[in-house]
């Protein structure tokens, strides 16, 4: 992951490591008049100017915001109905709604 400041707001992006084709979050490199090192910022784009990057070629600068590829925050999947989960013993795995009732 990266972290940069973001170029429209008071906020940073947290983007994935490696450019994507179908990202919508522009590297924009720049200098810093004070310090004068070299800065990296992400701009997030609209559609229309993801577009106009595919067009223009510029692409491979794109990248994509982490919280979208992380699957540390997404939902489970249910457990299909009438799945049984068997415990190494045999014996079946009750569900966490039948555990809170004992």
């Amino acid at each position: 992951m990266r972290w940069w400041p973001n170029t429209k707001r008071d906020t940073v992006l947290c983007v994935d490591w490696s450019p994507d084709p179908n990202g919508y979050v522009r590297q924009v490199n720049t200098i810093d008049p004070v310090s004068r090192r070299p800065v990296t910022y992400g701009q997030v784009l609209t559609d229309d100017e993801v577009a106009a990057a595919h067009a223009d070629g510029t692409d491979t600068k794109l990248f994509t915001l982490h919280s979208r590829t992380c699957a540390a925050q997404k939902p489970r999947n249910p457990k299909p109905e009438g799945l049984q989960i068997l415990r190494p013993d045999g014996t079946p795995l009750k569900s966490k709604k039948l555990r809170k009732g004992l």
